[in-house]
């Protein structure tokens, strides 16, 4: 059931809160964490993702904060909607179906009708989160500095700093509704790129009503369907249809250097072999040598010439590393992926694998920046949902055959820095 969550305020005492919350054996109750904050949500969110550092039922009971979220109470729901909408929208409304249908972090989804007779989806921002998201933000910065000195397995996280800035970045987007509508106009552009190239149209965006909309209202077309999240819960989802996805995102971050970068299962609606991707304001350009140097990583491992693979994560060193840098790093290396190959994901999960893989190559002397960040997470999201799917799938085996695509529809992958020669 819906309801609304009153947040507190996100000072020291609750920065220790949410710490001991996520860490502590108790169950998550997605309402605890809201209380905390949007900063709190949306930190829940990434470290779902987090299965090097949590175990897997924990990683699960985080994830629920991409569905379950509270939502202003119905009654209150149309003064929000008179209060934020455009005359104009006022005006068109014929109906409005004041109980939510959905809710996130940020905003709330309302089935409305126009009067032309269109049924539409109506988008509220639930509240004015970007003051008091800002000063927490500026808070929990030097918060974590102090968090890391009386927790230290928080130091394996890594720069947190640099994450707290990336959650700052695209939640100012998600909370102006505007970048929406142009993030879909720029996926659509990239839709007919690859239409040009032969990749795969099966996917689109929601139509939008411009002359309807603002930063604090969204009016899109009313589409049927389930989200991969609601199909995941069912058992309904097939190895297949995770790995179509694969191929249309891979197309696009990796041959195009431009995708959607929050497409978590509760973003996609797939229907009659259609995806359609929501929330659509995270539109991120991922770095030339990041995605150049991952694809050929993948597709290196992929085919088993795994000292390839590793030389072509150095693509993202500033400068070659010396003799005894790289020794080290192939010898550790090696041991890490001594006997990856044909483990299904149940067995070694893409996303741990991931992030020791990254350890390794930062301490050699890769850059893993913020613009790298949204391409890993991209791939934690298509690990947790292969896991949940298809447990017993050797997923960097399944996805041999959709690199050889992406590399032979996206003329932008031909021209890869070739990686250091093996020694």
């Amino acid at each position: 059931m819906l309801s609304e969550v009153k947040p507190i305020k996100m000072g020291p005492v609750q920065t220790l809160r949410f710490i001991r919350l996520i860490t502590g054996k108790a169950p998550i109750v997605p309402a605890d964490v809201e209380r905390l904050g949007l900063l709190a949500v949306k930190l829940g969110q990434l470290l779902a993702l987090r299965s090097d550092f949590f175990p897997p039922e924990r990683c699960r009971e985080l994830q629920r904060l991409y569905q379950s979220a509270s939502a202003v109470p119905a009654q209150d729901a149309l003064p929000l909607l008179h209060r934020s909408a455009p005359p104009r929208l006022l005006t068109e409304l014929e109906s409005f179906e004041e109980r939510p249908v959905a809710a996130a972090s940020v905003g709330q989804v309302h089935r409305a009708r126009l009067r032309s007779g269109e049924t539409v989806a109506v988008k509220l921002i639930k509240s004015d989160f970007a003051g008091r998201f800002q000063r927490d933000v500026r808070q929990l910065k030097w918060q974590m500095q102090f968090a890391r000195g009386v927790y230290p397995p928080l130091r394996r996280l890594g720069d947190v700093t640099g994450l707290i800035q990336h959650i700052e970045n695209y939640t100012l987007m998600e909370l102006d509704l505007r970048n929406e509508m142009r993030g879909a106009a720029r996926l659509m552009q990239l839709r007919e790129r690859m239409a040009r190239d032969g990749g795969a149209l099966n996917w689109r965006v929601p139509r939008y009503h411009v002359e309807l909309s603002n930063a604090r209202v969204l009016v899109s077309e009313w589409i049927e369907g389930p989200t991969l999240e609601n199909l995941l819960a069912a058992g309904r989802v097939g190895l297949d249809d995770l790995l179509d996805l694969f191929r249309i995102h891979g197309t696009c971050l990796f041959g195009h250097g431009e995708f959607h970068g929050d497409l978590h299962p509760g973003n996609v609606i797939l229907r009659d072999g259609e995806f359609i991707f929501l929330d659509n304001a995270a539109v991120v350009r991922a770095p030339r040598a990041v995605r150049q140097s991952l694809f050929r990583f993948f597709e290196r491992l992929a085919n088993g010439r795994n000292d390839e693979a590793f030389h072509a994560l150095l693509g993202m060193s500033p400068t070659p590393p010396d003799a005894p840098t790289l020794a080290r790093y192939l010898a550790n290396m090696r041991e890490l992926y001594r006997d990856f190959r044909g483990k299904a994901v149940s067995e070694v999960s893409l996303t741990r694998q991931m992030m020791l893989t990254i350890r390794q190559a930062v301490e050699t002397g890769c850059v893993f920046d913020e613009g790298a960040f949204p391409v890993i997470r991209a791939l934690m999201f298509m690990d947790g949902m292969v896991l949940r799917a298809a447990p017993q799938t050797d997923l960097i085996g399944a996805m041999r055959p959709r690199l050889a695509e992406l590399a032979s529809l996206t003329p932008d992958l031909s021209d890869i820095r070739e990686p250091v020669p093996c020694s």
